[in-house]
């Protein structure tokens, strides 16, 4: 007998380009939020700084981008103890994704 039910740890950090931006009407963003649904992690996008740019994303040279397509999620059991979510803005950073920052 095959057992299909995922295991995995109680404790789940998960980041990266998910190539989404929330806050956009793309039907494939509830895709994602139900697949992370499954796996009891939420996303920490809500946890951001309000007043900062909340573009993880653009081309500086031909300003294209403008968009938060890069998140965290964690576990549901961790997601009161994220103090603080930033995002990194260097200009030493040479890639067109900022980094992205959770304290823990």
């Amino acid at each position: 007998m095959v057992h299909s039910e995922l295991q995995y740890s109680d404790i789940i950090i998960i980041g990266g380009d998910f190539n989404i931006d929330f806050t956009a009407g793309y039907a494939v963003k509830n895709y994602l939020l139900n697949f992370a649904n499954d796996l009891s992690i939420v996303f920490v996008d809500d946890k951001l700084s309000t007043d900062i740019s909340r573009f993880t994303f653009w081309v500086e040279s031909t300003g294209a981008g403008g968009a938060c397509i890069d998140h965290f999620a964690v576990s549901q059991s961790l997601y009161n103890r994220v103090m603080r979510v930033t995002i990194e803005y260097s200009g030493i950073n040479l890639s067109d994704h900022c980094p992205v920052l959770v304290d823990v």
